[in-house]
């Protein structure tokens, strides 16, 4: 009898000491173990305001141990809006951008919080299940800059912004904070911006650097036909006007030295005639336009049609310059 208490003991003992070394091999993942990684600085290079500017990003999350909801956002920047986030320059000016779960839903990303909540707009979330070993999870998101904006510049310049970026975690509906002090870089070069267009009186169709044919008919002595021009500069600009032949009319295909020529006068913008056997600046220093542009209109009048003897077309081709400063 006293031999089998005895052996009842140590089988206890035993077994106690198995338990011990045991358990903790089970409970290594009762903590959870969450980790951003901060994603590379977010370039966009070379906005030229003719269509929109976009890059996408990666975000990682690195997840240990027990299984976790998670949710994450991006804070609003300069802005201190989510839904109007913009970058800025050295001298304060900005340019609009937003950061959105992918270019086809264009959701928004936030990290609003709401009575102790985050907010019901979007989140990047995801469920991790149980690991012992760490596990990298990645996530894309796009950074998309509007076309048709005309942030002032000089030269190529740099917009910046930075974004928090916010970790939580979820536990049975509560959230628990893992990590707010990482953030997103962002910086958009903007290129110097100066296009030019000419068209009839009141046209809307921009296409810079396109060439317009002015039809006078019959040449009439103090005949006048107008067209405008338009210019789109995001930095201080200059126009120039030349004439091909200094200011006449020439017979199409005649030679550069044929007499019968018409003369006629360029009044630009509501001005004088502007002297056109040089190339003359009839805008200097303009600041920079909206993107609506810059409108000039200007009318040609025949001065001058005793020397054309022979019928037939008579042309020039004034050429219209615009350049930033």
């Amino acid at each position: 009898m006293d031999r089998y208490k005895k052996a009842v003991k140590l089988l206890t003992l035993f077994l106690l000491f198995t338990l011990i070394l045991i358990t903790p091999l089970f409970s290594a993942p009762g903590n959870v173990t969450l980790q951003l990684r901060n994603p590379e600085k977010i370039t966009l290079t070379s906005y030229t305001s003719e269509s929109e500017l976009v890059v996408t990003g990666t975000l990682s999350i690195r997840h240990r141990n027990a299984a976790v909801d998670i949710a994450f956002g991006f804070g609003s920047g300069n802005s201190l809006d989510h839904y109007s986030r913009f970058a800025v320059d050295n001298k304060n000016n900005s340019i609009n951008y937003n950061v959105y779960n992918n270019l086809t839903e264009r959701k928004v990303v936030t990290d609003r919080i709401e009575n102790g909540d985050i907010a019901a707009d979007w989140y990047f979330t995801d469920s991790y299940p149980e690991s012992k070993n760490p596990i990298i999870y990645s996530y894309k998101f796009a950074v998309v800059v509007p076309a048709d904006q005309f942030p002032e510049t000089s030269t190529t310049t740099t917009y910046s912004d930075t974004l928090s970026i916010t970790l939580f975690s979820i536990t049975e509906g509560a959230y628990t904070l893992e990590d707010d002090k990482k953030t997103l870089s962002l910086s958009i070069q903007v290129d110097t911006i100066a296009q030019i267009a000419v068209g009839p009186p009141g046209f809307t169709n921009f296409e810079p650097g396109n060439l317009h044919s002015l039809d006078l008919g019959e040449i009439v002595l103090n005949k006048t036909a107008a067209f405008d021009t338009v210019v789109k500069s995001n930095a201080p600009y200059s126009i120039e006007v030349s004439s091909l032949y200094s200011g006449k009319l020439r017979k199409s295909f005649a030679p550069s030295d044929d007499a019968e020529v018409v003369d006629y006068t360029l009044a630009f913008n509501g001005g004088s005639p502007v002297p056109l056997d040089v190339t003359t600046v009839v805008v200097d220093g303009a600041p920079a336009t909206t993107v609506e542009g810059d409108r000039y209109s200007s009318i040609i009048t025949i001065t001058d049609t005793s020397k054309a003897v022979t019928p037939g077309d008579y042309v020039d081709t004034i050429s219209l310059t615009v350049t930033a400063q």
